[in-house]
Order: C-alpha cells, then structure tokens, then sequence
C-alpha cells in the first residue's frame, strides 16, 4: 500500500572577493534529502502548444539552463503534448501548464507535488507545474540592463522547475529559488546568471555527479535583503567632464563547480554590445569559490582624451578568455544607465 504526501510552492510577484554560498534548501528523509528516483518526462498541459508558442519556447530554454548544468545527473527528457483539458497530481504525469487563477492559488506559478511515505529516504512520485493564465506574461529574451515590468515566464519556469527538481525557496542568498519574482532579471538564452551559483550548489547537492564545470557571469543586480533584489546602478544618464569621476560596479557569479580567479575590465562604448573593441578604463581581478556571489560599486574616471559624447559603460570578465568555460557568452554586459561625457 502506497502512502502520498502532497505540497504545493508558491511564487508570488513581487577588487571582488567572493565566499561561497551554503543556504540552498530542501527537503530531507533522514539522512538523504527527497530527490527524484529516475530522470522526468514532462507534458505540456492542458493543450498543446504549437512548436513556435512562446510559452513553449520559455519551456525549453528553462529547461536547458538546468540540464546543461554539469556536475549533476538529474534531466529533464521527453516534451509529451498532451492535448486532454484535465491537470493534476494522480495522473503519473508530470505536467507543465496554464490553468486559471483560482487554480494557480492566486499566485504566479504553483508547483505541486507527490511523494512516497518517508521511511528509509523519500521520493518524488510525481510534480506538475501550474502557471496562472491570468497574469500578463513577459516572453521570450529580457534586457539585462532593465527590471521587467510584467512577470518573465522564463524566469518564472526556471524557478518552479528549481521547485520540481526538489529545491525550496531561499530567501537569504542571491537565488532563483528566492520567494519573490524580485530577483528574476534580464537576459538572453546565452546569458545566464540564473540558476545562480547558490540553486547551482543546491542542485549538485541533491543529484551529485563526478563532472566538473567552470562558470562565471557578471550581472546588474544584487541582493538586497530577504528575498529582495533591485539593480546596482541607476538607470539614468551621469554627466561626467572628462578627467572627472562617476559611478559604476556589478556582481561577480561563479555558478561552476571550480574556483575561480578572473581578470575583468571595464570598457566605455557608443552602444550596448560591449566587447574588447570598446576604450578600456579600468581593470581587476575577481575570485571566489563555486557559489560565490559578490557585487561592489566604485568610481572610475573618464580618460582625458575621450570624445565628447553619450557612453554605455559596461564589463568584461576573463576578456582574454583564459579561462575554458562551459559557457562564455555571459561574461560580458552592460551597465544600467548612461554617462554623458562633456569637454
């Protein structure tokens, strides 16, 4: 005889030298934490979305940020259509859909889920995630230099899919897994700070794997305070004469398995794609653990040869790539704001 435990998770709207993370959390049966037996096949439910959907589009771009994660054995598998008007726990399906307000419990998203009796360690029998059709949703890639202003479904995906995989909400570190949308930011399908390096941790945790990978990214935003985030810098113009000072800074994310230690450059630019063409003004070095989350502020000066102009500020770490990483497209970004620069 089969005994079930139920639960359901909420999301409501709402020189660098790092330290590790250790406050990713979860659900433990003395002594091993409750984790999936098997990889998942997933349904896409209630309907089926058409391939060029952009709900279906966020779905796979959120999965791919947990399954190209190394050093973990967990994957989401097969995409089954599922094309019943029926969702929920007892089907020995795990669904991913829209469903009505009422059903999401008024919140963003809800993660349910379906467990085996505790005794001798636990595990997940089931999870479907349930994503509120009411909501106005933000599709699709975001601008990592701005907070968005409706929900991202993409970073709301990537969190509930942290819930699935069996991880609970961490208000007290720069997290995905955070309880708020707060913390969700802006980015592309190659840019990726989230998962960040603490849900990274928490996920290697409960399906370790020998694999290795080194990773780092640079991010506009910071924590700060429980589940709250909010970017560094303003997003208004700063006008600096040349030789004169403004503000700048970013945080520093190893989301890897390695240590890490970093060069990394501040560039200024006449547009938003910032790259080693760009006047160089500043460099360093940041460093850290895997986990490690880190942000600073500081001023720099602009050069005194530097045309007069409107400038995007931005940064650029490992700009030599020396550093083999399993992703390299997210270190590099664009401040928030603008500098003016005047004679």
């Amino acid at each position: 005889m089969k005994f079930w435990n139920l639960r359901s998770i909420f999301l409501v709207l709402g020189t660098f030298v790092g330290v590790p993370a250790h406050a990713f959390q979860f659900d433990e049966c003395w002594p091993d934490p409750v984790t999936w037996d098997n990889d998942v096949t997933v349904k896409l439910s209630p309907v089926s979305f058409p391939t060029t959907h952009p709900i279906r589009n966020d779905i796979f771009t959120s999965f791919g940020r947990w399954n190209d994660m190394r050093g973990m054995h967990f994957e989401f598998e097969n995409i089954i259509n599922d094309n019943d008007t029926t969702m929920g726990l007892g089907s020995d399906g795990n669904e991913v859909g829209l469903v009505s307000n009422a059903a999401a419990g008024g919140a963003l998203a809800v993660t349910q889920m379906r467990f085996d009796i505790c005794f001798f360690g636990q595990d997940i029998e089931e999870a479907d995630m349930r994503f509120n059709n009411s909501v106005t949703w933000e599709f699709g890639d975001h601008d990592p230099r701005t907070v968005e202003g409706n929900a991202s479904f993409r970073f709301t995906a990537v969190h509930e899919m942290g819930h699935f995989l069996g991880l609970n909400h961490e208000p007290n570190q720069m997290a995905v897994m955070t309880n708020t949308a707060s913390a969700f930011h802006g980015g592309n399908a190659a840019f990726r700070s989230a998962p960040f390096g603490d849900d990274a941790r928490g996920a290697r945790t409960l399906y370790s794997h020998s694999n290795s990978e080194t990773d780092f990214s640079i991010t506009n935003f910071r924590r700060t305070g429980s589940d709250a985030t909010a970017l560094i810098l303003g997003s208004g113009t700063q006008n600096t004469p040349r030789g004169g000072t403004f503000n700048s800074g970013f945080a520093f994310v190893n989301q890897g398995k390695t240590f890490v230690d970093a060069n990394f450059v501040i560039v200024m630019s006449t547009n938003s794609i910032i790259s080693m063409s760009d006047r160089v003004i500043a460099s360093g070095r940041a460093f850290g653990p895997a986990g490690t989350f880190v942000f600073a502020t500081f001023p720099l000066r602009v050069p005194n040869d530097l045309a007069p102009g409107n400038y995007f500020v931005g940064g650029i770490l490992d700009p030599n790539n020396n550093i083999a990483e399993a992703r390299e497209a997210n270190n590099r970004v664009a401040f928030p704001g603008r500098v003016n620069v005047t004679p």
